[in-house]
């Protein structure tokens, strides 16, 4: 086995003697033997006591840098991490060993950052929510949860949960898809995360079991006919064409010009309503088909910007005031229901007509009546006034057929009026009296 030396706690001079004497005890040449060890040593960088003691790995083998040990700091600094080839890594950070490597303890002022050793910056956590799928009999996908912090990522594979993880990518943003593996294979993956004060630690790993070669069976290919459209100043709704073999789809999206992917969530038919959003904010979705063979590639995207002001009636926060002489309703662009609210106590009917003052009928509309909790009030004979169809009046505007009459209103209710069957053509105007 070849190796090559390097000597904790020594200065560069004595470093490069003590390689060029360990050099002239080789083992005589190749002699055919791939196998290659290294060997990691660690500089105090001006501190005191002794230094982490070298050691002896395989090529590729992937190292957790250890902390202070027993070096003692120089006078006003503490100790920030580790610096090899003008990179910083954290104590507690992996490093996969490909070459002799030293490593210098990093000192930083007290009251201070800056300089080579006096850097307050610290390199970013450990990424999670890792997930590993299978997408095909020869590779798998990996993602996991944006990192603060993070230029670019790490991506590690192993054979076993316990082995040598090996990097195989360095994606920018938080996925990454691994080809050219073996078919019917378990792979693990772990991921860190990297800014230019160094790398984080590994996360917990995930595993993936690709398909069999021979089986014919493969994951769904990715969704087309990616449309999103803003609802709201809070909600945006998506949809997508169908595809063939997937048995649920993943929502994805991102937020104005950030790269960085957010699982929105894992839904069973080709459309989603995704709400608690930021106003006047443009969202990008992306949708990935699934089956039990893997999950397909992200779709093209499709972007809708929310509406900077909250549409009046879009929600029981900005619920429309009625009036008992009546008030006239429509449904604004992008919304599929429409809210009202009045305040009442005692006895009085609550009326509500598919047409706005006039005989002329121009909408087909239902109603659902809530309470101040936003509980659905229930009649006398225990019925919830849901989904009440209203039907047109044959005579004029100022007869209603529809109303709901109550001897003990007893506070602030809401109304919110929808399309009959949901369907936009059943959108107009409409008239609503409080009781």
């Amino acid at each position: 086995m070849k190796r090559k030396l390097l000597v904790s706690g020594i200065s560069g001079v004595m470093l490069v003697f003590a390689m060029m004497l360990f050099a002239g005890c080789g083992d005589g040449g190749d002699g055919g033997n791939n196998d290659v060890s290294y060997m990691v040593f660690f500089d105090r960088g001006g501190g005191g006591g002794s230094a982490p003691s070298s050691r002896t790995v395989a090529a590729g083998t992937t190292i957790t840098l250890p902390g202070q040990s027993d070096m003692t700091a120089p006078s006003g600094k503490t100790f920030s991490g580790w610096s090899t080839g003008g990179t910083r890594y954290q104590a507690g950070g992996s490093y996969t060993v490909m070459s002799d490597t030293l490593f210098t303890a990093q000192w930083t002022d007290g009251n201070s950052g800056g300089g080579d050793n006096n850097d307050s910056n610290t390199a970013p956590s450990a990424p999670t929510g890792v997930s590993a799928t299978a997408q095909s009999s020869n590779s798998v996908s990996v993602s996991w949860n944006a990192v603060s912090g993070a230029t670019s990522y790490k991506v590690y594979r192993s054979g076993s949960s316990s082995g040598t993880y090996t990097q195989v990518g360095s994606p920018s943003s938080a996925s990454y898809t691994d080809t050219g593996l073996s078919s019917s294979t378990t792979y693990y993956y772990k991921v860190s995360a990297v800014n230019s004060a160094g790398e984080s630690a590994q996360s917990s790993y995930a595993s993936a079991t690709t398909s069999s070669s021979s089986s014919g069976n493969t994951a769904p290919s990715a969704p087309t006919g990616v449309s999103a459209t803003a609802q709201s100043s809070s909600s945006v709704s998506v949809s997508w064409n169908a595809v063939s073999g997937a048995t649920s789809y993943k929502v994805y999206y991102e937020i104005g010009s950030s790269s960085a992917k957010n699982l929105a969530a894992t839904v069973y038919s080709e459309s989603y309503t995704h709400n608690g959003l930021s106003a006047g904010t443009t969202y990008y979705y992306y949708i990935k088909a699934v089956n039990s063979y893997g999950e397909s590639d992200y779709s093209q995207f499709d972007y809708a910007t929310t509406s900077s002001v909250a549409v009046a009636g879009s929600s029981s926060s900005n619920a429309i005031t009625m009036s008992s002489s009546g008030t006239s309703g429509s449904f604004p662009s992008g919304l599929d229901a429409v809210w009202y609210k009045f305040t009442k106590y005692g006895s009085g009917r609550l009326f509500a007509s598919d047409e706005e003052y006039s005989s002329t009928y121009t909408s087909d509309i239902v109603i659902d009546v809530y309470d101040s909790s936003l509980n659905l009030v229930y009649a006398a004979n225990g019925t919830p006034l849901s989904g009440i169809d209203v039907g047109k009046s044959g005579a004029s505007g100022t007869q209603f057929v529809n109303y709901i009459e109550f001897t003990n209103w007893s506070g602030t209710y809401y109304v919110r009026v929808r399309p009959f069957n949901n369907s936009s053509s059943n959108k107009g105007t409409f008239a609503l009296f409080a009781p």
